[in-house]
């Protein structure tokens, strides 16, 4: 069986007048999938993200960064379930803020779909290129995929741009001003203990804090390195004595 893994995202949405984001649904989503939304949001005063009125969604965690007039990631998760195309989330204040829709396939429902979480942060005012350290989290399966979703708080209205962590894809990716956010995420094929992840977050100008919400996904029972052996090629003996002549 197949290893989980990224299905698709969907674009990253940002909104500075609003306290309604609308993300789409990532293509290709079915039920049994887990959908996450991840959300970086600035200067707020209520950091709580309100998920649409359809039930099933649950809060994955929410780290603040006291860098100038504070920061907050927040993420949201589900086992797909019938959602319509687009899904509303608000909350309270019209600040800064931004988002991006996960859809994770091959993942193991039939409980928690979540091994193990974590996160950190750092208020500092960090000097360009920033590294964002995701900490090691030990998980409990084996074939399971950890995700690392990274938000900053640059204190310059600029542009800047996200690498990777070694060994990680690249999710998810956005660059807003003040709002920057990113998703990457690798397979860990034995339980036990991940390492450290870092990545590296580039603003134009500017100093930041940074925030992330890492986790694992269970992968199916069954799932392997190895592809199914093919059966041999079907070769027709003729074993009638007679019609062998």
């Amino acid at each position: 069986m197949a290893d989980p893994s990224l299905r698709s995202a969907s674009a990253f949405v940002d909104d500075i007048t609003n306290n309604t984001i609308t993300l789409a649904k990532p293509a290709g989503t079915v039920d049994g999938d887990v959908l996450v939304a991840v959300f970086s949001l600035d200067n707020s005063s209520d950091w709580t993200v309100n998920p649409p009125t359809r039930s099933g969604w649950s809060v994955l965690g929410a780290l603040q960064s006291s860098t100038l007039d504070g920061h907050e990631l927040y993420a949201l998760y589900k086992v797909a379930s019938g959602e319509p195309s687009t899904m509303a989330f608000t909350h309270v204040s019209n600040q800064r803020w931004s988002a991006v829709m996960l859809c994770y396939q091959n993942v193991d429902t039939s409980g928690s779909p979540i091994d193990v979480t974590g996160g950190a942060s750092d208020s500092n005012n960090n000097a360009s290129p920033i590294t964002i350290t995701g900490p090691s989290l030990t998980t409990t399966t084996a074939r399971t995929l950890v995700v690392q979703l990274m938000g900053g708080d640059p204190t310059s209205n600029t542009t800047g741009s996200w690498s990777a962590p070694s060994g990680y894809s690249t999710d998810a990716a956005g660059y807003a001003a003040f709002i920057p956010l990113a998703a990457f995420s690798k397979l860990f094929t034995s339980a036990g203990a991940t390492g450290t992840a870092a990545a590296t977050l580039t603003p134009a100008s500017g100093n930041a804090g940074w925030m992330v919400i890492n986790f694992a996904l269970k992968g199916v029972s069954g799932a392997s390195d190895f592809p199914p052996v093919p059966e041999p090629p079907f070769v027709h003996a003729n074993l009638n004595p007679i019609l062998a002549r």
